[in-house]
């Protein structure tokens, strides 16, 4: 069966920047499930995905539009180090903040 819009696919993948290096991946023993269409996947890969069939692996480039958006630098903000207290950062470390900023 040929994966279209409204049907369940269950998605390994890795993604790479521009320069071939890896910026982030989906565990392979722990895949995204998604229903096709709907939002669940950023774009360009919903759009790759179309066609294709349970174990096929492909490579695809996306653009930033249909993939995770241009860099917004007005949403960039440093934060003070000592507002993290004895918090442990590292690079690639996510925090929620709810700040009036």
């Amino acid at each position: 069966m040929k994966i279209s819009r409204n049907t369940v696919a269950t998605v390994s993948f890795t993604v790479t920047d521009e320069k071939g290096q890896v910026v982030g991946r989906t565990d392979p023993k722990n895949p995204v499930v998604a229903l096709v269409g709907h939002g669940y996947l950023v774009k360009g890969l919903e759009q790759a995905i179309d066609g294709h069939e349970k174990g096929d692996s492909f490579s695809v480039t996306l653009n930033p539009a249909l993939a995770y958006g241009e860099i917004d630098n007005t949403l960039i903000q440093e934060i003070d180090r000592r507002m993290f207290g004895d918090f442990p950062i590292e690079v690639d470390g996510v925090f929620e903040a709810d700040t009036d900023h």
